[in-house]
C-alpha cells in the first residue's frame, strides 16, 4: 500500500509491507545514514511527534533526499535502540528491515518512544517495511 500527501510542497509517503507478498530478489544494498534528531527536517519531526504514541513507518522526500522513519510506539522505559540489518533495492521496491533492541541494563523508568530516521538518495520505488 502506498499513500502520498503533500505537506508544504514536500511529498510525504507512507508505505507498508503488511500484506503477504512474495519476497523479491535483492539487487543491491543501498547506502544510508542514520539522521541525528537535530538534523531531521522540521516537517518530518512534527509528523513523528504526532505519530510517536503508536508504531509507524514513514517515507519523506525532501529534494534529492529520501528520509525513512520507523517508530515502535510508546515503551514503558527508556534504553531502547534500533538497528537496520538490511536496507536494499529490489526490482520494484526499497526494502528496510529494522529491529528493536531492548534495554540491556537497568532502564530509565520514564516512558520512551523509540524511532529511527535514516536518509538515502531519493528513489521513486515504494518503501517496503519488514
Amino acid at each position: 500500500m502506498k499513500k502520498g500527501m503533500m505537506i508544504g510542497g514536500l511529498l510525504l509517503l507512507a508505505c507498508c509491507g503488511c500484506s503477504p507478498q512474495k519476497q523479491e530478489e535483492k539487487l543491491s544494498d543501498l547506502p544510508f545514514h542514520v539522521v541525528e534528531q537535530k538534523a531531521i527536517p522540521d516537517e518530518l519531526m512534527e509528523i513523528i511527534d504526532e505519530k510517536k504514541e503508536g508504531a509507524f513507518n514513514l517515507a519523506y522526500e525532501d529534494g534529492d533526499t529520501l528520509y525513512i522513519a520507523v517508530g515502535y510506539g510508546k515503551m514503558q522505559t527508556g534504553g531502547y535502540s534500533i538497528e537496520v540489518p538490511r536496507f536494499y533495492l529490489t526490482e520494484n521496491s526499497i526494502v528496510i528491515d529494522t529491529n528493536l533492541i531492548g534495554p540491556r541494563t537497568e532502564a530509565v523508568r520514564q516512558a520512551s518512544y523509540p524511532y529511527i530516521v535514516i536518509s538515502t538518495e531519493w528513489r521513486e520505488e515504494p518503501v517496503m517495511y519488514q
